[in-house]
């Protein structure tokens, strides 16, 4: 927005320098980009290019800049005089005994997008060029003189930011205005020359047989004002902005008008903003104003009222204001006090601050004007607590840390999958508009991301990965309802073992993967884990009790793989939320090893279990030693030799006790197996 510096003055007298009025601006949210000279030469004037924000539509007119500086020499600032109010112009107009009403009707027919408009008629006018002041001011503001009647329309726009048309009245077929939408294929030539063709979406200003403009954005060439116009119709209305917007967008027309309604104009201002430019009409043009203006406003606005507290106000700004200070502000900016009540008042908003609908506009109003940096910097009196996390976040992060322990690095990848990969897949969740082939289905596991990984960098001479990643897999659960569960992922090539200075390292298998997972999860607390075999070759299946939570498999890629999965989110109620402490054992402990043959399909686990099962407290560890396959052993069986440990924590145990709780073990499991005992 371009503001001559005089012309502003001439609003609202003020003492500062053009240099010391854009600094205050500038404190106050109106950032004055640069102080220019008029361009065109003719005035001298120092023309401030202000960047007015779009919620400040207000401000684009001088008259708004002019209730800015007002507030500013209200808040009584050093070096300044406190503010008068602004100088209006009042010209008288002379209006003729024939009505206005009786010369053109005014319809509105789209009244959602037409809140108000209003027609006001002059005769007899003279069109020519405009006195030499008026064309300085309107080329220091970068617009090109047309003649006098366009060059009134475009002055009162800048001085109250408010659009008008005026129209060659002889040229408005059946004498009637029509607001009305656009029918389909409808033309008009737009006063740019260019034949524009209209949509049923676009709002037009017509006559009994065509559009004679675009509403809100420009007028048409068959109505325009000439050396030959007499008779002049002037237009002053209220659009919808959004209207206004999309035929600027739809026909690639900004022009200062639709500008200015984009943003919202004043339906205050309809009838403001006409009278002053038929004054100015008059008084450069001549000819008889008819009496009275065609008003039409289907839509009328009620005035918004707003409760403010003045004890909310020094309770948000920390600092108190005087009241004085307070209503000074307030009623230079154009907010009128209309009832007070002690602490409590009650404040009308003009339609020009559409920007202002609660109470704490009207207290960041106050404070623009009474100064942020006269608010002390002071410490808040709250007490902040630390938030809360949730116990799965924080195995989430004790996940990470273990899997870096024995080192894995974290990996993340996209969560979407080729189409080709996985979209036919049962309970596979697509994509209704991916981005490409390539992400066209959420994962359902996070194997892909991780073998591709792998691969890139496998095939770049990287033989030692260990990698993992936490995140969401996703799938379709009962064919219809989207489900979620948050996954571990990891994976190791064979190998991944470090190279040992004396020769080759063993490479890695499925068992080094195997005791990962049980560090994991005993870390982690979990216990009852058991591993069972899978429906396919080289896969294992990791339960909790009786409950699925994950599998290790193994791929080929070039070389050996070994994957594994864990549902996290389906073991934290089996984690343990706590690790209690528990000193270093003062007694010895005592061992014993029992040495068995079990038929082929019964797992080492399970036998585990039958120890354990014999309740006794004073047992402590259950190792399997050994495993033996030989003469020795019948067909279809194997001998297992277990270690057990055997501890008190209160004494030293009884050779005699220890023997007792062994042969109960032993008992117990020929009760619960097909056991034989097996002499070393």
């Amino acid at each position: 927005m371009k503001v001559p510096y005089k012309w502003l003055k001439e609003i609202i007298p003020f003492r500062l320098t053009p240099e010391a009025l854009a600094e205050k601006l500038t404190m106050i949210g109106l950032e004055v980009e640069a102080i220019n000279k008029d361009a065109s030469g003719d005035t001298g004037d120092a023309i401030l290019n202000i960047a007015v924000t779009s919620n400040r539509p207000d401000c684009l007119g001088i008259i708004g800049i002019a209730r800015e500086v007002n507030a500013i020499l209200s808040s009584w600032a050093p070096g300044t005089k406190r503010a008068r109010g602004l100088r209006l112009h009042s010209g008288k107009l002379k209006e003729s005994r024939e009505r206005a009403a009786n010369n053109v009707k005014v319809s509105i027919q789209d009244k959602a997008l037409c809140h108000r408009y209003t027609a006001r008629l002059i005769k007899n006018v003279k069109v020519k060029q405009s006195p030499p002041w008026l064309k300085n001011r309107l080329k220091a503001l970068g617009l090109r003189p047309i003649n006098n009647i366009v060059d009134i329309t475009n002055y009162v726009l800048m001085e109250y930011g408010h659009p008008l048309h005026a129209f060659d009245f002889d040229r408005i077929k059946g004498r009637k205005i029509i607001v009305r939408r656009a029918k389909a294929g409808e033309k008009i030539i737009t006063l740019d020359g260019v034949t524009r063709k209209l949509d049923k979406g676009i709002l037009v200003i017509a006559d009994n047989e065509k559009p004679q403009a675009i509403a809100g954005v420009i007028g048409g060439m068959e109505s325009e004002v000439t050396q030959g116009t007499t008779d002049i119709l002037l237009e002053s209305a209220y659009f919808d902005s959004g209207a206004i917007r999309r035929a600027s967008k739809k026909l690639g027309i900004s022009t200062d008008s639709s500008y200015r309604f984009e943003r919202g104009a004043d339906k205050e201002a309809v009838s403001v903003a006409s009278r002053r430019a038929m004054t100015m009409i008059q008084e450069l043009a001549g000819g008889d104003v008819l009496k009275g203006e065609v008003d039409v406003c289907p839509r009328p606005s009620k005035p918004v009222k707003i409760s403010l507290r003045l004890k909310r106000v020094s309770k948000i700004l920390g600092v108190r204001i005087e009241k004085s200070r307070i209503r000074s502000i307030l009623n230079a900016l154009g907010l009128k006090v209309e009832k007070s009540d002690g602490e409590v008042w009650r404040i009308r908003i003009p339609g020009f601050r559409r920007d202002l609908s609660l109470e704490i506009d009207l207290i960041e109003e106050i404070v623009r004007h009474f100064g942020y940096a006269r608010i002390p910097a002071t410490l808040p009196s709250i007490t902040i607590t630390p938030p809360q996390q949730e116990y799965s976040f924080q195995v989430y992060e004790n996940v990470k840390e273990i899997m870096t322990s024995v080192g894995f690095d974290e990996v993340i990848n996209f969560s979407f999958y080729p189409l080709t990969l996985m979209g036919n897949q049962p309970g596979a969740i697509r994509i209704k508009n991916p981005l490409s082939e390539e992400q066209g289905v959420m994962r359902s596991s996070l194997a892909h991301g991780l073998l591709g990984t792998a691969n890139f960098n496998l095939s770049r001479g990287e033989k030692a990965i260990k990698i993992f990643e936490l995140g969401k897999t996703f799938f379709l659960k009962n064919e219809n309802t989207p489900h979620e569960k948050y996954c571990l992922g990891a994976l190791c090539l064979e190998t991944a073992a470090i190279q040992h200075w004396k020769g080759e390292t063993k490479k890695i298998d499925f068992y080094d993967i195997k005791g990962v997972i049980e560090l994991l999860l005993n870390r982690l607390g979990v216990e009852d884990v058991d591993f069972r075999a899978g429906s396919k070759a080289c896969s294992s299946l990791i339960y909790i009790g009786d409950k699925n939570i994950g599998s290790l498999t193994t791929y080929d890629i070039n070389q050996r793989a070994f994957f594994f999965e864990i549902y996290l989110s389906d073991i934290i109620p089996s984690v343990r939320k706590a690790t209690n402490f528990r000193e270093l054992p003062k007694f010895p402990a005592s061992f014993r090893d029992i040495s068995i043959i079990v038929p082929e399909e019964i797992v080492s686990r399970e036998i585990t279990r039958g120890i354990k099962k014999s309740g006794n407290i004073n047992l402590e560890k259950i190792e399997l030693i050994d495993l033996y396959r030989g003469k020795q052993i019948p067909p279809g069986r194997v001998g297992l030799t277990y270690r057990l440990t055997f501890r008190s924590r209160e004494r030293t145990l009884r050779e005699e006790e220890v023997n007792d709780f062994f042969s109960r073990i032993i008992s117990d499991l020929k009760t619960a197996f097909p056991i034989e005992l097996r002499e070393k």
